[in-house]
């Protein structure tokens, strides 16, 4: 790749942009110098690897159980042991190395993370960028943070150091003692009542008159001259005591930070692999993370030989360099289009759509992610050639043509078959006959030399070249007539006009000279003109028609699936019908079995006969057998009903795409609620009423009232009380703290939260047990436990339902 090429398209901020989401110096010094590559086999590698580490990162948020930490820089340690290998290295070079194994060792895990959980891209082979890491390390790691803590100091808790600490402290206490007791004897001859610190050793304030009153050594004297401070014969062992146990400390620190360190002299050559590693590795999750945050897709290999496909598809693609403002772009070069030639208004953003295709191109053949929808493609290129912008040069004697030409020669004789080219202006800066002569020319031969050449002009000559040809796509940015601006969007098929006097006019320009400018142009370029626009307003006619098609479409359809629902309506109400006369025949059925039962005892009262008796039996059989007939064709209809409104929600929901504001039905419990966001990988956030929760695509259903497009008004909650987060019961007796518990247990189930904290505080530990004994009898209880000592201990306890 040539520099020229990334600094025209902008790679080097990108690349700069990209490197702030590495983790360690050495990965991001590898983003920044990141090259594309050509081979696919290597391309889809590296593509899944960012996928697949995407994924882990997402995973990881939503869990909150993984996390990565920044890598401190190394080279400082490599460089003191190259240099000296016999010396020791800083506390903090010491401490620096644990901090990058512990790091090393969390970025493996995030790695790992995509292979346990399933990824699709588990076979990417990331996990494997990080091997595993030598237990010498391992070891390593432990001993320092045993040993040392930020920034790179001994513990001071540390079993020998702190020994010598309470040493060093009582020698201290032994020393002010004395000291105080040297004062109180001799307080008649002291200038203060305070002794003085000189040096690390304490001193007597004496008056200079009475020094002779007091055995020892004078140290120093007042400014003045009044004061002498005297360090009396006693006390001198005891300064040199405490002095020596100082001593001691920094001796068993040094001790212990060589130690250390030559356990990292040991460990050099499994650092610079496991540091070569890591580079690797957060090369990978610095492009996995610019690309999550972007909302970049991953690219489809786009085919230009193959009828069909597309040698460029980019769907609202959105350059990174522009941020908010940025205007999505959509550009489509079908397979056996050799280049494209783009026109269109001044500052209508002609370049930046080919700057654009150039960057895209480059970043989907570094990482295979760029900023775009879902459904991009591009095809690979072995290089990207520009020439873009201005090379006049006073120095070198090439003016603003003579630039462009010696950029130009050097592209046409270096390009392959498989390159990218991008030429913006092509033929300007010289006379317009020659310059579009020679413009037409250049393209011919890009044509059939390379892949995909990208230009813009203003150039008729070229128009009319794309218009003729089979493999040269005109394609223009749209202008709107009524604001005199332009939109930025692509029109693909459409050669553009430059609307260079309209835009003289909104740079307000005295009406005048634009006038006369418009008198000036040639009739057969006002008719061109004229055409263009009238190709335009046919297109933009064609657009508005298409789409009020597709919005009656649309309406079709809802009106088909409200006819279906009320169709399915009125069934249930034909059932409910049928029903209602089934129990009225129950009734009568009762009524008539006891009537007869009532005839055939006054018939046995009275005379009875064989016959009769027969009779009366086979019409009562016959009556049961009607019931039960009439109930099977109820029940059979119901069923086939059933089935029918199931196979229906199911393709429904199947063809519906899930969108932010939209309601569904959520989990096995079919629970309403509403999407919030698009989580990413499958997953959305939904709310169901105030509580908000992550689900994965397959377990969220759409309504058929969502489908059909009607509005209904419904309300989505409980009647249960919502859950808590934390349930606070300090204060509150046993049997009111059981009870609030079971109804926050009810209110979670009923919500769909699945844990929850309870402060309880210490006390004398009756509400504490009595809540474990509850909760451990409780079936919707999968785990209790205590809080860890810094989040509250034995005086709070989480909650994990099942």
């Amino acid at each position: 790749m040539f520099k020229r090429t990334a600094v025209d398209l902008g790679l080097d901020l990108v690349l700069k942009a990209v490197s702030n989401h590495a983790l360690s110096p050495n990965g991001a010094q590898a983003v920044e110098n990141a090259i594309p590559v050509f081979h696919e086999d290597v391309y889809l590698k590296r593509q899944s690897q960012v996928s697949a580490i995407m994924f882990a990162i997402s995973e990881a948020s939503s869990e909150n159980n993984m996390r990565v930490e920044s890598f401190p820089d190394l080279a400082p340690v490599f460089e003191s042991i190259l240099r000296n290998p016999t010396m020791s290295l800083e506390g903090e070079q010491v401490f620096n190395v644990g901090l990058y194994i512990r790091s090393a060792r969390l970025l493996r895990n995030l790695l790992g993370l995509s292979l346990r959980l399933g990824c699709k891209d588990k076979d990417s082979g990331v996990d494997s960028v990080i091997t595993e890491i030598p237990e010498s390390l391992l070891y390593l790691e432990q001993e320092i943070f045993r040993i040392l803590e930020s920034p790179g100091v001994v513990k001071e808790n540390y079993p020998t150091v702190k020994a010598l600490r309470e040493k060093a402290d009582s020698r201290r206490m032994e020393r002010s003692r004395l000291a105080a007791d040297l004062m109180r004897s001799n307080s008649s001859i002291m200038q203060s009542d305070a002794a003085v610190m000189r040096d690390g050793r304490i001193l007597l304030p004496v008056r200079n008159e009475s020094k002779s009153m007091l055995d020892g050594y004078v140290q120093s004297a007042s400014s003045s001259g009044g004061t002498v401070f005297m360090e009396p014969f006693r006390l001198v062992d005891m300064n040199n005591a405490v002095i020596m146990a100082q001593e001691e400390i920094q001796l068993e620190i040094a001790r212990l930070i060589g130690k250390l360190s030559d356990m990292v002299k040991e460990s050099e050559e499994d650092l610079r692999v496991l540091s070569s590693q890591v580079t690797e590795a957060d090369f990978l999750y610095a492009f996995a993370s610019w690309a999550k945050s972007n909302d970049c897709c991953r690219v489809q290999i786009g085919e230009p030989s193959v009828p069909g496909d597309y040698s460029c598809n980019l769907i609202r693609a959105r350059h990174p360099l522009l941020g908010a403002k940025c205007v999505p772009i959509d550009l489509s070069v079908p397979s056996g289009i050799k280049a494209v030639v783009l026109t269109g208004p001044n500052a209508g953003g002609k370049t930046v759509t080919m700057k654009t295709v150039g960057l895209f191109s480059l970043l989907n053949q570094i990482c295979g992610y760029v900023p775009a929808s879902d459904g991009s493609r591009m095809a690979l290129f072995d290089r990207v050639f520009t020439d873009i912008g201005d090379d006049q040069s006073i120095e070198n004697h090439l003016s603003t043509f003579s630039g462009h030409m010696k950029s130009i020669g050097f592209i046409l004789r270096t390009m392959t078959k498989d390159s990218l080219v991008i030429l913006d202006e092509l033929g300007s800066g010289t006379d317009p006959q020659e310059g579009a002569a020679l413009a037409r020319s250049i393209l011919e031969f890009c044509t059939k030399k390379g892949s995909l050449t990208l230009t813009t002009s203003h150039h008729g000559v070229l128009k009319q070249y794309a218009y003729g040809s089979d493999i040269v796509l005109n394609a223009s940015m749209e202008f709107d007539e009524k604001t005199l601006e332009p939109t930025f969007r692509v029109i693909e098929g459409l050669p553009g006009e430059s609307h260079a006097i309209d835009t003289a006019r909104r740079m307000r320009l005295p009406k005048s000279v634009t006038q006369s400018a418009q008198k000036y142009m040639g009739q057969e370029a006002m008719k061109i003109s004229s055409i263009i626009r009238n190709l335009e307003t046919l297109r933009r006619e064609a657009d508005e028609k298409k789409a009020e098609l597709e919005r009656r479409l649309r309406g079709i359809e809802n009106e088909e699936n409200h006819i279906a629902k009320e169709k399915r309506r009125l069934q249930a109400y034909e059932n409910r019908l049928k029903h209602q006369k089934l129990n009225e025949f129950d009734d009568f059925m009762r009524t008539s079995r006891r009537d007869m039962e009532n005839m055939v005892a006054e018939l046995r009262a009275g005379e009875i006969t064989r016959e009769k008796t027969l009779k009366m039996k086979g019409l009562f059989n016959e009556l049961q057998e009607k019931e039960a007939e009439l109930k099977a064709s109820l029940e059979a209809e119901e069923e086939a009903l059933d089935a029918k409104q199931l196979e229906e929600d199911n393709a429904t929901a199947d063809s519906v795409e899930l969108k932010v504001g939209m309601d569904v039905l959520c989990g096995p419990s079919k629970r309403e609620g509403t999407v919030v966001r698009n989580l990413g990988k499958g997953k959305w956030q939904v709310a169901i009423g105030p509580m908000k929760f992550s689900f994965k695509e397959t377990e969220l259903t759409v309504p058929r009232r969502v489908v059909s497009a009607r509005s209904y008004s419904f309300e989505s909650g409980s009647k249960s009380p919502s859950p808590k987060l934390s349930l606070d019961l300090r204060g509150y007796r046993l049997l009111e703290a059981l009870d609030a518990i079971d109804t926050q247990i009810e209110a979670c189930c009923v919500h769909g939260l699945k844990s929850f904290s309870i402060i309880h505080g210490y006390g004398d530990g009756i509400l504490s047990t009595g809540i474990h004994k509850h909760l451990g009898q409780n079936a919707l209880v999968e785990s209790y436990r205590f809080a860890l000592p810094d989040d509250g201990g034995q005086g709070k306890t989480y909650v994990t339902l099942k």
